[in-house]
């Protein structure tokens, strides 16, 4: 999910926007004068997505499904664990 703010309106609610992206995992891209310049994302969107290293290190499966689907699994439970957490 992606929000747009103006560069002031980010000025103004930037501990709402650090929150958003932390706690529910919305990225905001941030506009000066309608023109985008930069954009706010969970940590975890910005991480590399594992691809065929992630072959090489899970040699214990033989199947690539297997793998893909342990990688839908995994994404699958840290995005509801990062919406279960409730701010400090």
């Amino acid at each position: 999910m992606n929000t747009t703010v103006s560069a002031m309106e980010a000025r103004k609610r930037f501990g709402e926007i650090l929150n958003s992206a932390f706690y529910r995992g919305i990225s905001t891209v941030i506009e000066r004068k309608g023109r985008p310049i930069a954009k706010v994302v969970p940590v975890m969107d910005d991480r590399v997505a594992p691809g065929k290293d992630l072959l090489a290190y899970a040699g214990i499966w033989k199947d690539a499904g297997d793998v893909t689907r342990m990688k839908k699994a995994i994404t699958r439970l840290r995005r509801s664990a990062v919406r279960a957490m409730k701010p400090l």
